[in-house]
């Protein structure tokens, strides 16, 4: 502190404690230009020291925050932890988390999970990745917050802004998708999502646009109490997949419905009972090489006096 002060000739305060947290909360008690430790070695001497402290004390809880929990009559962090179950059900899984780890001093104090980051309006961004699908990930997308908004085309810009980034991360790792999701955070905490399917799998910058602005344009007038928005590209597939299956490569050949067995049809032109017993050959040297092209030579024999397909007749599949 004092280097600082020779440095640029401003005062800093100081806090020491056993988590990150901790001294943060510790450099508010001599401010402006002191410190402060916490002694606190044991796990139980924590949540003691943590039990009596307002929510508000929490890096992270802001004022909006701070008013939800009040509401539901909750003024300590000790109130959180002896109600930890009930905030299990009401509130979503990251903020109890958040909530949870505060009662207790272990929370990070930069962590993503900051129970106040919408209210700050701070404009933080989020990339959105998940597990799964052909390259390892279920989504591409991206998110951010914001403080009130002044106009409603500040809600489509950052919705377009969402999505070239989003298409672009999808682009670079070879994906195409066929599902766009929009996420919508409201000033109250309340979340919703909504979907829209795309025609097919699609990396086309344009028609993913055009989904999103579909899904932002009926809630534009409510912009002033939007929070966050993100968008995500979902139901993946790879580039590389797509195109093969748009040449027909993935379908299956006429070959794999044939079957070398013996079959008992009917021979409807003279009513009567025939055994037909048939097999198929593959001949390929009189055929050009062309993709997907190939002779079929059936062959045929029968106990019957109706009139059969002369031998060896040949068909061409293209």
């Amino acid at each position: 502190r004092a280097r600082v002060f020779s440095e640029t000739q401003l005062t800093s305060s100081a806090g020491i404690g056993p988590t990150a947290m901790l001294s943060k909360i510790a450099s508010n008690y001599q401010k402006p230009n002191g410190q402060q430790e916490l002694s606190l070695s044991t796990r139980q001497e924590v949540v003691e020291f943590m039990r009596e402290l307002p929510v508000r004390t929490v890096p992270g809880i802001g004022q909006a925050t701070e008013s939800i929990l009040h509401g539901l009559g909750v003024k300590t962090l000790g109130d959180v932890y002896q109600r930890r179950l009930e905030f299990s059900y009401l509130f979503t899984d990251k903020l109890f988390r958040f909530l949870l780890g505060s009662s207790l001093g272990v929370t990070q104090l930069h962590s993503s999970k900051s129970a106040d980051s919408v209210s700050k309006g701070s404009g933080m961004q989020k990339d959105e990745t998940g597990g799964g699908g052909d390259s390892g990930r279920k989504s591409f997308g991206r998110e951010v917050t914001f403080s009130s908004l002044s106009h409603s085309t500040e809600l489509q810009n950052i919705a377009l802004t969402n999505v070239q980034e989003a298409h672009k991360n999808m682009v670079d790792s070879g994906m195409v998708c066929r599902q766009v999701v929009l996420k919508i955070k409201w000033k109250s905490f309340r979340v919703q999502q909504f979907t829209k399917n795309l025609m097919d799998y699609s990396d086309d910058v344009s028609a993913l646009s055009r989904a999103v602005d579909e899904l932002v344009l009926p809630i534009c007038s409510q912009f002033a109490n939007i929070r966050l928005l993100g968008v995500r590209c979902t139901d993946l597939m790879s580039k590389e997949k797509f195109m093969q299956r748009q040449k027909g490569a993935m379908q299956c050949s006429i070959l794999s419905f044939c079957t070398r067995k013996n079959t008992l049809q009917w021979d409807k032109s003279c009513c009567k009972r025939r055994r037909l017993e048939t097999w198929i050959s593959v001949d390929s040297s009189d055929v050009s090489d062309a993709e997907d092209t190939g002779v079929i030579c059936l062959s045929t024999s029968t106990h019957s006096t109706a009139s059969l397909p002369e031998e060896n007749d040949a068909m061409l599949i293209e």
